[in-house]
């Protein structure tokens, strides 16, 4: 009887250890499909499928007549991002550019 209760006790203790530690690996079965996207997902506007968005993003200079600091034409630094949705099925639509001025060049 008293061998009983320890070894009950002994498999009852391992359980609880094993309860306590978080293993949130052992849930997961493919190793390909993750639990959060890689990516941002969107929905195509052509087909309604599953689509990936991506973002690209261009440096160069833009010239200006004059801002706030110079009066006389010059040049400002500038990030040119360009947002593209493509679905499974090959769809692909893409944003139009958008341009944030950066530094000034005067």
């Amino acid at each position: 009887m008293k061998r009983t209760r320890k070894l009950l006790a002994m498999a009852l203790a391992l359980m609880l250890s094993l309860s306590c530690m978080a293993m949130p690996a052992m849930a997961h079965e493919n190793e390909n499909e993750g639990i959060m996207p890689l990516k941002p997902v969107a929905t195509c506007a052509i087909c309604g499928g599953y689509a990936e968005m991506s973002t690209s993003q261009t440096s160069g200079q833009i010239r200006v007549t004059g801002c706030s600091e110079v009066d006389k034409p010059h040049y400002h630094s500038t990030i040119i991002v360009t947002k593209t949705i493509t679905c499974e099925n090959g769809h692909s639509v893409s944003s139009q550019p958008e341009t944030f001025l950066g530094a000034c060049r005067g």
